[in-house]
């Protein structure tokens, strides 16, 4: 029963990060902030959070910093810092066809995005249905 499981799981950082999203998901809050939510994920779990975001984003706002192009594929908007100044806004696609920038990085994806620049993404506009 419940007596015999340990008081403190060990878990790897991924998978903390993981419980730790899941928490902030099932609060509902209408705003959530996510500060790198995917950086200890490999890439298919990355891709499955981003796909989880996707469905878990109504009725609510959610802000994400990602160093990861990849990660913000889904996102409704990106807006691009470079050493904390916005230099380029818009959706994947736009800033695929029009942002030097966020063509770089997405190159540089394997090791990994300039530190200067993050993309920090809106993944619904408005929060009200």
């Amino acid at each position: 029963g419940l007596a015999e499981l340990p008081r403190r799981l060990e878990l790897s950082g991924g998978e903390g990060q993981l419980v730790a999203l899941c928490r902030s998901l099932l609060r509902r809050t209408p705003v959530l902030v996510l500060d790198e939510p995917t950086s200890a994920l490999d890439p298919a779990r990355r891709a499955r959070v981003a796909e989880l975001l996707t469905r878990w984003k109504r009725g609510r706002a959610i802000l994400t910093v990602s160093h990861d192009p990849e990660f913000v594929r889904e996102a409704d908007r990106i807006v691009l810092l470079d050493a904390g100044r916005v230099v380029a806004v818009g959706s994947f696609a736009e800033l695929s066809s029009t942002s030097e920038t966020f063509r770089s990085g997405r190159r540089r994806l394997l090791s990994s995005f300039r530190k200067s620049v993050r993309a920090m993404t809106l993944w619904q506009l408005g929060i009200a249905e």
